[in-house]
């Protein structure tokens, strides 16, 4: 019984000496929306159903790249939501359109790379299936690089760079999509 005891005066006493305080968060938090299409007048959006993404993109983080491929992060500069869910509903609004897609339909996209660089450009690249009632379509590689989207200067110039990115890639998704559908 003394053992007890003295264990529970030990284990109650030791508590009294931690004082945890809270750490002020300075985070900036960011979403990726593409605002040219929340007003696009389509109105069934696309079924994007997964959207895969390269694993360091699966975090909170936000990256951009040198020339040979090193990843930096932006301090103090993270996503508000899941980069992967951000995409996948952004892409279903860009992709949408005026005609109801077939129940079955479903799109899915891998995103190989998605990096804004160091130079001021950004690289997009994405393999995107189509499937349905008349089975799967991959469709071709698509491969987007614009040049000057963001200053590396002023950091805070990323989210227009995404921004560009992504709505650059939707476009080149876009037509590859009317092409294969049209070969249905």
């Amino acid at each position: 019984m003394k053992p007890f005891l003295f264990f529970t005066l030990l284990t109650v006493g030791m508590t009294g000496c931690v004082s945890l305080q809270p750490v002020s968060d300075t985070a900036e938090r960011f979403t990726l929306i593409l605002e040219e299409h929340i007003d696009s007048g389509s109105s069934f959006a696309a079924p994007v159903f997964e959207v895969s993404l390269p694993s360091y993109l699966n975090e909170g983080t936000i990256w951009y790249s040198d020339p040979n491929g090193r990843l930096y992060s932006f301090p103090n500069f993270v996503w508000a939501e899941s980069l992967n869910r951000a995409v996948r509903r952004e892409l279903a609004i860009a992709l949408s359109s005026d005609e109801a897609f077939h129940p079955s339909t479903r799109i899915n996209v891998y995103l190989g790379r998605f990096n804004l660089l160091s130079d001021g450009s950004g690289i997009a690249v994405a393999e995107v299936s189509v499937s349905g009632t008349y089975g799967a379509n991959m469709l071709p590689a698509v491969a987007v690089k614009p040049k000057e989207i963001w200053n590396p200067d002023e950091p805070k110039t990323f989210l227009k760079g995404y921004q560009k990115l992504l709505s650059d890639l939707a476009e080149e998704l876009s037509k590859e999509m009317e092409t294969s559908l049209e070969q249905k």
